[in-house]
């Protein structure tokens, strides 16, 4: 009993991260900043949602057809490798219509299977089990690696952009906010007001701004 416990988790493993990955691969923004960071939060998003759907239903689903493969009927692998498949189709449609996404849910539940199957047959299991469990972290430290590459230097954050994000987060004000240096005069019937914009570096990025009306 503890060997399939253990097999349905690993192949829940395999078969969830490597498709989360392949996910995050399309997701990036490839013209973005960060997209290191991007491929690993989309990577994270997609692992947890997948792999709570393959360990949860998908577990439930593989034990009973190992039970009727075992207990009932010989189904050959490549039944029982498309019968996943089948019921990976029926358990996407609780969460979409979307063809994509189907065929996806149809994929990855094969996947499943095969993984299943593969660390059902291995010989030397301990050795090569790690060398299994290893192959989602090494396309994760690539894709990291990658993406960290290929990622757009981000531009350093400036005076002058901490002057336009105060602007856009307060619009109402933004036409007051005059430019740092700058001294605006304005009369109203007798009164005489001079508005100056302050900015000083605390150094990091780190900008405080201070509006003056004198």
């Amino acid at each position: 009993m503890f060997q399939i416990v253990r097999r349905k988790i690993i192949a829940s493993y395999i078969s969830s991260t490597i498709p989360a990955i392949l996910f995050a691969i399309l997701l990036v923004d490839y013209e973005g900043y960060n997209q290191g960071d991007a491929f690993a939060g989309w990577t994270y998003t997609c692992f947890l949602f997948i792999g709570a759907i393959v360990l949860i239903y998908g577990s439930l689903i593989s034990t009973g057809l190992e039970y009727i493969h075992c207990k009932r009927i010989y189904i050959p692998n490549y039944i029982y490798v498309f019968l996943h498949g089948v019921f990976g189709v029926l358990g996407t449609f609780f969460f979409t219509i979307s063809p994509y996404l189907i065929c996806a849910g149809f994929f990855i539940a094969a996947f499943y299977g095969i993984a299943d199957r593969y660390i059902h047959n291995l010989k030397e299991k301990n050795r090569e089990l790690l060398f299994l469990m290893s192959v989602p972290l090494i396309l994760f430290g690539g894709g990291l690696i990658y993406f960290g590459v290929a990622s757009i230097p981000e531009p350093p954050f400036t005076k002058e952009d901490a002057l336009e994000s105060v602007r856009d987060e307060n619009e109402a004000y933004a036409s007051f906010l005059p430019e740092e240096g700058v001294t605006r005069e304005k009369r109203i019937g007798e009164l005489h007001i001079k508005k100056k914009t302050e900015i000083k570096d605390l150094g990091g990025e780190v900008y405080v701004i201070t509006f003056k009306v004198i």
